[in-house]
């Protein structure tokens, strides 16, 4: 670790967490940013292969994949002289004091080179405060809020399709995510909610993916006591999975939601609750978005015997014109389905409705009779998006969007 500013200015800094970029010795403006010029290229290639003495042909084929000629290294030599010149680097290749060595058949980054490299500090302060996490628990939160302070995103995030970075973009992904999560469990039992909220917030603008900060954030939000936002953010993340992945939350996640709404014995959260019609013995049966997710299984079992099924999804829309609530309709799209439909709010702004028995024509027909009726009643539907999905035994098939 470098300890004194001084020190840190006095050496080349890399960053990597984040947009590339590298500041100078006592310099303030950076180079490389978003360039993609190959002598950077090659820079971030080796600082991926930092410590390994890598053949020519290899970064060749990887960086000028055109390049039929192997033993040709003359693109290669030409790229790392205008490297030192942009870095304003000796001329040496042998010394210690360039930062790329070039030898008859490799090149290689320099590890004795001195310069700061803010992924190998960001390492460095996560390992030493998940070390001290036992004896020097206060201790340790200062060091992990300092490497988190590091991460400004994935590791070179300005190259996200380039496949020999992914290897390292997800390891330091992963470290930043669990580090993330063990600050946040040290802080909960501090009682510094807050805090504990606010990097996991920032986590999951990283990846909105990772189920367990989205569960962290849950947990968080409960013990502070906004638990219609905790079950907001549950529907959310629920309605996110099922529409881009096609998966359901954890088992982990799907506990710590029953547990938050209670839900025991027949009991429905309070969003599901508010969708029940009048009579509870008759229209549609109404269930929370794991039960539906279940009826959905049930169904694709049935569509591989030969039988039909479809779901209508009902979604608010940002466009020209304003977003209606879901709850301003969702009593009269209740009352119009059948008592063999299954209903589900999926989200805030997300309602299914499952079909069982019902093709793609049947569920157009179905669709274009409630359109009539809500306009009979002079219901106004704009802003909502009604889309008509079959379902097949694999999973399930966006057929047609209508927008009201």
């Amino acid at each position: 670790m470098i300890n004194s500013l001084t020190e840190r200015q006095s050496l080349m800094k890399i960053y990597c967490l984040g947009f590339f970029r590298i500041i100078g010795p006592h310099e303030e403006t950076a180079l490389g940013i978003m360039s993609k010029h190959k002598m950077w290229m090659l820079l971030k290639y080796l600082i991926v292969k930092k410590g390994l003495m890598v053949p020519t042909e290899e970064i060749l084929a990887t960086l000028w994949p055109e390049h039929q000629k192997p033993w040709d290294t003359a693109v290669l030599r030409t790229t790392i002289c205008r490297l030192k010149t942009a870095l304003n680097l000796k001329k040496s290749s042998t010394a210690l004091n360039s930062l790329i060595i070039y030898r008859k058949g490799t090149c290689f980054f320099n590890t004795a080179y001195p310069c700061w490299l803010d992924f190998e500090e960001f390492e460095m302060l996560c390992h030493t405060a998940h070390g001290y996490g036992l004896g020097k628990r206060q201790e340790a939160m200062e060091i992990y809020k300092k490497a988190l302070d590091l991460y400004q995103g994935d590791f070179l995030a300005e190259d996200p399709d380039v496949d020999w970075i992914t290897p390292v973009r997800e390891y330091y992904r992963r470290l930043y995510l669990n580090s993330t999560k063990e600050l946040a469990g040290w802080l909960m039992e501090e009682g510094d909610y807050e805090t504990a909220r606010w990097y996991l917030e920032k986590a999951l603008k990283t990846d909105p993916y990772a189920e367990d900060i989205v569960c962290s954030l849950i947990r968080v939000l409960w013990r502070m006591g906004k638990v219609q936002e905790a079950k907001e953010r549950y529907s959310t993340f629920s309605a996110m999975l099922y529409n881009e992945l096609g998966e359901r939350p954890s088992r982990e996640l799907r506990e710590l939601y029953r547990a938050i709404t209670k839900i025991n014995g027949g009991h429905f959260p309070n969003e599901v609750t508010n969708l029940r019609a009048d009579d509870r013995t008759s229209g549609p049966f109404l269930c929370d978005p794991d039960l539906f997710a279940n009826y959905i299984m049930i169904e694709q079992r049935r569509v591989s015997r030969g039988e039909t099924a479809c779901i209508i999804v009902i979604r608010r829309y940002e466009g020209e014109m304003k977003c209606r609530r879901l709850n301003d309709v969702q009593e009269i799209i209740c009352k119009f389905f059948r008592k063999s439909d299954i209903i589900s709010l999926i989200g805030p702004d997300h309602l299914a409705v499952l079909l069982p028995a019902t093709d793609l024509d049947g569920g157009k027909t179905v669709l274009n009779h409630l359109k009539k009726q809500l306009k009979k009643m002079r219901v106004s539907v704009s802003g909502l998006q009604m889309t008509l999905q079959s379902i097949r035994s694999d999973g399930i098939f966006e057929e047609q969007a209508f927008y009201w």
